[in-house]
């Protein structure tokens, strides 16, 4: 019997597609209580093509980027399913974010990005308007992509997040292992750039890689 959410959506004429699967070494969600972090998912239609193409404000236009975000908001949805089992397990969206492909003098990324915002709301009610992390230009995406999108949400099944807990999630989303990882070649490359702490830290990390019990 399908639910609330389910049915809302069938009312938008909206069908959720088959979670992507990830394109490279990551994960698509990590469940952390009750906290959900859902990966960066992009902006394919029904058909697994690309809603838009290209940069905004350089031949894809407003509206084109729009349907961009929507088209990434669904596919997002799509991934909580199948973390959830059931869309109706969502007790809030916390978080929504994006990278836009646009020229560097479009300056509407936040008109765009409410075409997942608007989404969100359309299904889940205005009680679930989440808060927006930046809606982040970018030059390039890959696969000329327009638009892609992140999420994080809060299911009712599982315990109230703890500061102990959301600190755990964060340690373990592909997202912050990415950035750590990035930040620590930047640091190998530029050592005088650490504080006299940071050094020593960099030492003992190369130190536990050579040794084979990398942190």
């Amino acid at each position: 019997m399908a639910g609330a959410v389910d049915k809302k959506l069938g009312e938008l004429g909206i069908a959720l597609p088959t979670p992507a699967s990830p394109v490279a070494n990551y994960i698509p969600f990590v469940r952390a209580g009750a906290m959900l972090f859902v990966s960066g998912q992009i902006c394919l239609d029904a058909d697994g093509k690309l809603v838009a193409k290209g940069k905004l404000g350089k031949g894809v236009s407003l509206e084109d980027g729009q349907k961009a975000a929507r088209a990434c908001a669904i596919n997002v949805l799509a991934q909580v399913k199948a973390a959830l089992g059931d869309l109706d397990k969502v007790k809030q969206v916390i978080r929504l974010g994006g990278f836009i492909n646009s020229d560097p003098a479009f300056l509407d990324g936040p008109k765009v990005m409410n075409g997942a915002s608007d989404l969100m709301v359309a299904v889940f009610g205005d009680s679930s308007l989440a808060l927006r992390a930046s809606a982040s230009a970018s030059t390039k995406l890959p696969l000329s992509m327009n638009c892609s999108a992140w999420a994080i949400s809060s299911a009712s099944d599982g315990s109230s997040p703890t500061r102990a807990g959301m600190h755990e999630a964060r340690l373990a989303s592909p997202c912050y292992q990415q950035m750590r990882r990035s930040r620590w070649k930047a640091c190998s490359r530029s050592p005088d750039a650490l504080s006299r702490n940071g050094r020593s830290r960099l030492a003992d990390h190369k130190a536990a890689r050579t040794s084979g019990s990398a942190r």
